[in-house]
C-alpha cells in the first residue's frame, strides 16, 4: 500500500491508458513514447493511492489502447502477457524510486496561489495583453485554472468564446495569440471524445508565469531586469507588435545601471528561438 489517500486518476490520465500515445508520437520517437506513458501513468497513480494490481489491472484491460502498445516490439510483435507485466512492473518501480526524491506535487491551493502571484505580476508590470480580446481571454483562462485548483487547465472554445462574448472561431484566434506571445503553453493537445465523435477534448494548457524578460544577465542587472516584467513582443517578421512601453522599461532599466543598449537589439533578444538576436545586443558603455 502506498499510504495515500485512494482517489480517482485525473483525466488527462485517463485519457492517456484508454487512448493510448499518439500516432504522431509513436512514428517520432517509437518505444520511447509508450515507455514514457507508462512512468506518467504510474507515478500518477502512485500519487494517488493506487496499488501496483489495481494499475496493473488497468493497464491490461481490454480497453487500454496504453496497454496494447506496450505488448507490441517496434509497434508490430506481439511480445506477449509475461514479458508486458515484467515492462509495467519495471515502470512502477521506476515511479516509486522518482517519487522518493521529487518534491512533492502541487496541491490545489499551491496552484491558486501560483495564479494569483500571476495576476499580481501582471498588474504590477502591466504585462497584460494589449488587446482586448486576449486580455480578457487571459483573465478568463486565469479564471478557470483557479477555479479548478490546477496551473494545467483546460480551456474549451465555447467557454472561452460565451464567458468574453466572441465567436469560437475568435476565441481559437485569441488563444493561438496568447501562446506565440508566452503567456500560455499548450500542454496536451484536445483529440477526439472518441473513435466516432463529433467533438474533440479540450486542450491542455500550461500557464506560463510570465512576468520576466528572458536575458542571459547575472547579478544586479538581472535582478533589476526581473522587475520590470515580461515584454510581449517579438522580433520583426514573428507576428506580434513590439510594446514600445515595455520596452523603454528594459531599455532604462539597463540605464540605471550604467548600461547603454540598442533598443532594436533588445527587442531581437527577447525572442529566444532567434539566436542571431544575442549578436546584436551591443553594450556601448559598462562600468
Amino acid at each position: 500500500m502506498t499510504g495515500r489517500e485512494h482517489k480517482a486518476l485525473p483525466g488527462p490520465v485517463i485519457d492517456l491508458i484508454r487512448d493510448g500515445v499518439p500516432r504522431a508520437e509513436l512514428r517520432a520517437y517509437g518505444g520511447k513514447a509508450v515507455w514514457s506513458a507508462l512512468c506518467r501513468t504510474a507515478t500518477s497513480a502512485l500519487q494517488r493511492g493506487w496499488t501496483y494490481p489495481e494499475w496493473c489491472a488497468e493497464m491490461t484491460a481490454t480497453r487500454s489502447t496504453l496497454g496494447r502498445q506496450a505488448r507490441l516490439e517496434r509497434g508490430r510483435r506481439d511480445v506477449g502477457a509475461t514479458r508486458t507485466v515484467k515492462t509495467l512492473h519495471k515502470a512502477w518501480t521506476r515511479a516509486e524510486h522518482y517519487l522518493t526524491e521529487a518534491p512533492a506535487p502541487m496541491t490545489a491551493d499551491d496552484a491558486r496561489t501560483e495564479i494569483r502571484t500571476i495576476r499580481d505580476n501582471l498588474d504590477t508590470a502591466n504585462t497584460w495583453p494589449e488587446n482586448p480580446i486576449d486580455k480578457a481571454a487571459l483573465a478568463t483562462a486565469l479564471t478557470i485554472a483557479g477555479a479548478n485548483g490546477t496551473n494545467r487547465p483546460a480551456l474549451p472554445r465555447r467557454t472561452i468564446a460565451a464567458a468574453v462574448g466572441i465567436t469560437e472561431s475568435q476565441a481559437r484566434r485569441a488563444l493561438e495569440r496568447l501562446e506565440r506571445a508566452d503567456y500560455l503553453r499548450t500542454d496536451t493537445r484536445g483529440q477526439p471524445a472518441g473513435p466516432d465523435a463529433r467533438t474533440r477534448r479540450a486542450t491542455l494548457y500550461r500557464l506560463a508565469s510570465g512576468c520576466r524578460i528572458p536575458v542571459p544577465v547575472n547579478g544586479s542587472v538581472g535582478q533589476r531586469l526581473s522587475s520590470v516584467g515580461q515584454p510581449t513582443f517579438r522580433t520583426p517578421g514573428h507576428g506580434s507588435y513590439v510594446g514600445q512601453d515595455k520596452l523603454a522599461a528594459a531599455v532604462a532599466a539597463f540605464d540605471e545601471l550604467g548600461i547603454s543598449v540598442s533598443p532594436s537589439a533588445l527587442a531581437a533578444l527577447v525572442d529566444a528561438e532567434h539566436t542571431e538576436a544575442r549578436k546584436r545586443l551591443r553594450v556601448v558603455s559598462d562600468d
